[in-house]
């Protein structure tokens, strides 16, 4: 519904599909207003491996090869590639030590489009535990938050599949734009292995 500060209509739908290969959310949104309307989605799903370990027992793979910077205020202040730095997860290492409320870009993805991060490590008994987060090609910046400011601290990590990056209502960056009309279909699901 239309209200002030957002003065689009959009009809906005989520199904959750739980099946064999886990959990498949799709995301649609339709522009019902009379003109163009900006709009960008992400989600915020929490994991843990539950192995009492917490953020530093954990291994991340993820396929980001950017790392969006920000400001004091986590507004987006440029960017950077991620080599060479302690941001950089391509191929997996551990979370050992690494803080996040950082939003990444350019993932590297399959032949389908889909981009995969995987988070990894031991369960209490010694077996290794893994949950992947996918996101389709609609979903082109994921954002990671340790938890390092909440109480307790670091027993889980928000791996979060979005749109458009960080600000882009201001920056414009991936922002996107619907006709009147016009539908907005993306996906992304979490699968444990």
């Amino acid at each position: 519904m239309a209200q002030v500060g957002y003065p689009w209509t959009l009809d906005l739908v989520v199904v959750y599909e739980l099946g064999e290969d886990g959990l498949v959310v799709t995301q649609t949104a339709t522009n019902l207003a009379d003109g163009d309307a900006p709009f960008a989605s992400g989600a915020h799903p929490y994991f843990t491996l539950d192995n009492g370990e917490g953020v530093d027992g954990w291994t991340l793979d993820s396929p980001a090869a950017t790392r969006v910077l920000a400001d004091e205020r986590l507004l987006p202040a440029g960017s950077e590639p991620v080599e060479g730095t302690v941001y950089d997860f391509r191929g997996g290492r551990p979370l050992q030590g690494v803080g996040m409320d950082t939003c990444f870009a350019d993932l590297a993805r399959d032949a389908d489009g889909i981009a995969t991060v995987t988070l990894s490590g031991t369960g209490p008994e010694g077996e290794v535990r893994a949950v992947e987060l996918w996101q389709d090609a609609q979903h082109g910046w994921l954002m990671v938050y340790t938890a390092d400011n909440r109480t307790p601290a670091r027993t889980s990590i928000a791996l979060e599949p979005m749109t458009a990056a960080v600000d882009a209502f201001n920056s414009g960056e991936g922002l996107i734009v619907l006709a009147t009309g016009e539908t907005f279909r993306g996906v992304w699901g979490i699968r444990a292995r």
